[in-house]
């Protein structure tokens, strides 16, 4: 049986990720100059093709999910902290779950394959002022549409 999702685990969520992500985006900005950060930022342009595929073709959630989650997972794994990544990892599973129930809505496929593409530029062109917010806004929206749902599903009857 799985466990019912609350709002509290939606906030914790979305904090952890919002805190690793946005410092993770930051600092692959502050070296996007790099050859490591280029080797990111190829490998971050590929997952976005994938991405585009699926949008253009099968429009398929599952399918969709796997690269949005690579794209996560490479911005994290990237800085080499054992200890970021764990912590990262402990929370992929619930991360996957709320990404299916976000992007089964109406147009959120296409603005998370833009909000990547936002992020990626921005760190390609190393904008310190305006990626973390760039990254907030990306981690903000699906957990608003997650809130929704959730407090939507409380209010219905069973």
């Amino acid at each position: 049986m799985l466990h019912q999702l609350t709002v509290q685990d939606v906030q914790n969520t979305f904090q952890v990720r919002s805190a690793l992500e946005g410092y993770c985006t930051f600092e692959i900005t502050r070296q996007f100059q790099t050859v490591r950060a280029r080797e990111l930022f190829h490998e971050l342009e590929r997952l976005l093709g994938c991405m585009r595929e699926i949008l253009e073709g099968s429009q398929s959630i599952e399918d969709f999910s796997y690269y949005d989650f690579q794209f996560h997972i490479k911005i994290v794994h990237f800085l080499e902290n054992d200890q970021l990544s764990l912590i990262f990892d402990t929370f992929v599973y619930r991360m996957q779950r709320l990404a299916a129930l976000s992007l089964a809505h109406e147009g959120r496929m296409k603005a998370t394959y833009e909000e990547h593409a936002a992020i990626l530029d921005a760190m390609r062109s190393g904008d310190l002022s305006h990626i973390y917010e760039i990254t907030l806004q990306h981690m903000n929206t699906p957990r608003d549409i997650n809130l929704e749902d959730l407090t939507e599903s409380e209010k219905s009857p069973r």
